[in-house]
């Protein structure tokens, strides 16, 4: 069992980063192994819809994605943690979801593994609707179906997360439960 999470925070050792981090401690616990790729730090450009993955059935980009598509397909399990900037997640997430087009085109062998969603917003109101809705149509796209998620608003400085005992256990929880078959 492989529980893979995306990290779409461009902060280092952040808030997001802390949950995700918890909820793969939690997966590691039922025996799974883990795996947490920081896409804010890969070299990954903008899908160019230049449809060569129709021709080719893969993106014919060769960059930081190649990481992501590998561990995308090894994965049983997948966690995609953001923090929200705009009501959406960040772009350095977005750029690697939409370069998913490739996956889109040619749809995954294995649909309906198990996924969560983490998100942390910074205001105390934050909506979290548009974030989870692109990250749900992109779970779909490439094999995940939703099956929890940990929204948390009112986290702004890096840390904070750590005074909110119960998302940092509901973290754990999920990941937990994502290893479980």
């Amino acid at each position: 069992m492989l529980v893979v999470a995306l990290n779409g925070s461009p902060r280092r050792s952040g808030n997001t980063e802390l949950l995700l981090d918890r909820a793969l401690e939690g997966a590691r616990s039922a025996g799974a192994e883990t795996m947490r790729i920081d896409v804010a730090f890969l070299d990954i450009g903008g899908c160019r819809e230049c449809d060569r993955c129709r021709e080719e059935g893969r993106c014919a980009v060769d960059d930081g994605m190649s990481a992501v598509f590998e561990a995308l397909e090894r994965a049983d399990a997948l966690i995609v943690g953001t923090p929200i900037f705009f009501s959406g997640p960040t772009g350095q997430l977005k750029t690697a979801i939409d370069r998913c087009q490739s996956i889109w085109v040619n749809p995954p062998a294995r649909k309906g593994r198990k996924a969560a969603i983490i998100a942390v917003g910074a205001d105390p109101h934050a909506t979290f609707r548009n974030a989870v809705s692109e990250i749900r149509s992109f779970l779909n796209t490439v094999g995940f179906a939703s099956k929890e998620e940990l929204l948390v608003p009112n986290v702004f400085c890096k840390g904070d997360i750590l005074s909110k005992e119960d998302e940092m256990e509901r973290a754990y929880s999920i990941g937990r439960s994502l290893a479980v078959p």
